[in-house]
């Protein structure tokens, strides 16, 4: 009897401990629903005394489940909000538009196209979408149907348009090459394949395929006006050519152009955009063997060229430069009649009547052409400036500088949060080596010696007379007080391919390596420097990110991963560093900055990326500022935000601000007084769980 009571027990003990662990499953599986479920959502936002300047703005905030932990920062787009009319599919990377009467197609994401309506006096309405089998290239409207050339090798595909809200995939013509661009010409498409020369496909055919016409080397751009078709080339310079009454080709002669951009014709002009940043036209009038007319310097290097709609204009689509307008009405003087000046690149381009479709990195944009040629330069937004140059940016003895090879500009004053430095000399690398410059009486910036030459230099940083060097392979220090007296104190071979460097004191010197993360070196002897810790990346993502750039902040240090988005690691302890956090971001982490709190990342084509570290121990993602800008460099001056990146070239920019005296009036609303509301701003607000962003619009 003793034995049976024994196992009854065990019985109930492992029932119990079952319905225990069962409970216990069930509580953390409610509270990782809990965690995960939105803390907050946002609906709308009110903009009350806009127009009294006599009073603050209120920011009336509306959604449901507000709460104390809610915060929120101000941010200004970049976008130019009076040239632009209306802008769809917002941060979506769009390669291609066409436009047919109230209908557009617009491919976005690599294989994907949709219908848009553009009724007039109605907003533009997304009808129907359509994923395509391999990546789209080009493509052209033709009554109710659209020819799309795909990627290399995929040849054509033909989608049905007689219902624009529901686009169907009809037929696949194979071709070799890929299809650079495209003219239609009735039922008829001309097409260049980069890899093969000119062909056609005729759609009102009872049976069409594509045919090669003429075989040439690297077409790249074609241009259609009547019987006339020009093709400009890569490397074979501008072909004329008259199309006969078959719709065959012959070759009428030829242009010697290198590199050909764009072409396009006017009713007497044949323009030709070259990568050299010229624009030449020719007299149409003496075809085939056309004259000079005229020859202009653009104010960037085209990537597009097209007509003007009904006008004796061009519209030229320059690399991350925007839309330069050229005036033509007069082909021996021709001019700049106006520039949307935006560090942006149009993918493709649709002129209609007063309008300009741009597909680009940030959706699709339409813009006002008169606008855009009413004051000649229409800028991206009031509090931005915008050059064609990219810089290296450093901070040095309370100024941000930026540097090419050939010369060093002052950007203006370091933000308050920099920490202020006093070195005698500024290090630079270039293709050549190490430059040092130093601050003569005057003020002026200049080169303090002769180039240090050194293979293959990552990062140089001089401090405390001595200058740090991480090449290809390793870390060079040099010790001296002038450039030309420095001699070399230590070289030591590193592991792991250095990138760049950064000082946490004058004691310890960190390493950015592409392969092993982060080392740390004690340097309190200079010609014996020390590895004593390394800050690696977890194992299953070491293979997939590495180190772009480095940033301490007292005792935390921000560490940029590509890919991988940003490392926080507090090494309070150098030789015991503790990783705190990793935070996505949507795009190429690489340089970064901080300003009032908040940690600004350059994320390559996703633009700018904030996270707010005012908690130590909790940073919180925000958010993507919207902006057309690839950014790869970031720096904090006092009156903006500097950003720059090859080919895009440098702007400055108006600087987030936080959102203060935040209040909650229920959980439904909050309130915000603000000195003033502006078009193109947005505010986000965000706590441990969510973030969200809303445009503030102007009453």
């Amino acid at each position: 009897m003793a034995f049976s009571n024994r196992k009854v027990s065990l019985k109930h003990l492992l029932v119990l401990c079952y319905t225990l662990a069962v409970v216990l499953l069930i509580a953390l599986l409610g509270r990782e629903v809990q965690r995960d479920r939105p803390s907050f959502s946002l609906s709308h936002v009110n903009t009350e005394n806009a127009q009294k300047s006599n009073q603050s703005n209120v920011l009336a905030i509306y959604g449901e489940d507000f709460h104390s932990g809610i915060r929120g920062v101000f941010a200004k787009s970049l976008l130019n909000t009076e040239a632009l009319l209306w802008h769809q599919l917002v941060g979506v990377s769009t390669t291609g538009i066409d436009v047919q009467d109230d209908l557009a197609l617009v491919s976005y994401s690599g294989k994907n196209i949709i219908s848009i309506g553009l009724d007039i006096g109605k907003s533009p309405e997304i009808l129907d979408s359509l994923e395509l089998p391999e990546s789209i290239r080009q493509f052209k409207i033709v009554g109710d149907q659209a020819l799309v050339g795909l990627k290399r090798q995929a040849g054509f595909s033909l989608i049905d348009l007689k219902d624009p809200g529901d686009l169907k995939l009809v037929r696949h013509y194979p071709l070799s090459g890929f299809v650079s661009s495209m003219v239609v010409d009735q039922s008829t498409i001309y097409y260049t394949n980069l890899y093969q020369g000119v062909g056609r496909i005729d759609l009102s055919a009872k049976n069409p395929v594509p045919e090669m016409l003429v075989a040439l080397n690297s077409p790249w751009r074609i241009a259609l006006n009547g019987h006339k078709l020009v093709v400009g080339t890569v490397k074979g310079g501008v072909h004329l050519f008259d199309i006969t009454q078959d719709g065959e080709l012959v070759e009428a002669g030829s242009l010697d152009y290198q590199d050909v951009r764009g072409v396009a014709f006017t009713d007497e002009v044949l323009a030709v955009a070259l990568a050299d940043g010229t624009l030449h036209l020719l007299d149409l009038s003496s075809w085939p063997a056309l004259n000079a007319k005229a020859e202009l310097t653009l104010p960037g290097s085209p990537i597009l060229c097209e007509r003007i709609s009904g006008q004796a204009g061009l519209a030229v689509g320059l690399v991350a430069g925007g839309v330069v307008l050229i005036d033509v009405s007069v082909p021996v003087a021709p001019t700049i009649s106006g520039f949307l000046s935006m560090p942006s690149t149009f993918r493709a381009m649709k002129l209609q009547p007063g309008k300009i479709y741009a597909a680009g990195r940030e959706g699709l944009q339409v813009f006002s052409l008169d606008k855009i040629t009413g004051d000649g330069y229409s800028p991206p937004a009031a509090e931005a400036t915008y050059g064609s140059d990219d810089y290296q940016l450093q901070s040095w003895n309370g100024h941000v500088y930026g540097y090419t090879e050939n010369r060093i500009v002052n950007f203006g004053k370091m933000g308050p949060a920099e920490v202020l430095s006093s070195d005698r000399y500024m290090a630079f690398v270039g293709k050549q080596g190490v430059s040092l410059f130093e601050q003569r009486e005057n003020g002026q910036v200049q080169r303090a010696g002769s180039l240090i030459p050194i293979d293959a230099a990552r990062g140089a940083i001089f401090r405390d007379n001595y200058l740090y060097i991480v090449h290809h392979d390793g870390l060079r220090i040099l010790s001296g007080t002038r450039p030309e007296e420095l001699v070399v104190v230590s070289d030591l071979k590193l592991p792991g391919r250095p990138v760049d460097l950064e000082l946490l004191d004058s004691t310890y010197l960190l390493v950015a390596t592409l392969d092993y993360g982060v080392l740390v070196f004690d340097i309190s002897d200079p010609q014996q420097p020390t590895q004593i810790a390394s800050v690696v990346l977890p194992r299953h993502l070491q293979s997939i990110n590495v180190v772009q750039d480095v940033l301490v902040d007292g005792s935390r240090v921000y560490i940029s991963l590509g890919a991988g988005g940003v490392q926080i690691v507090d090494i309070s302890s150098p030789s015991q560093p503790e990783l705190l956090q990793i935070i996505d971001t949507p795009g190429h982490a690489k340089s970064m900055a901080l300003y009032d709190n908040l940690l600004l990342v350059a994320d390559g084509i996703s633009g700018l990326f904030l996270i707010d570290v005012d908690n130590r121990k909790d940073a919180l993602p925000i958010g993507r500022l919207p902006t057309p800008l690839r950014i790869e460099q970031v720096a904090v001056v006092d009156n903006g935000l500097v950003v720059s990146s090859h080919p895009a070239g440098t702007m400055k920019l108006p600087l987030p601000q936080r959102v203060k005296n935040l209040q909650l009036t229920n959980k439904r609303e909050l309130r915000i007084n603000v000195e003033r509301v502006e078009k193109g701003q947005y505010l986000y607000l965000y706590d441990g769980r969510t973030s969200e962003k809303m445009e503030v619009s102007v009453q």
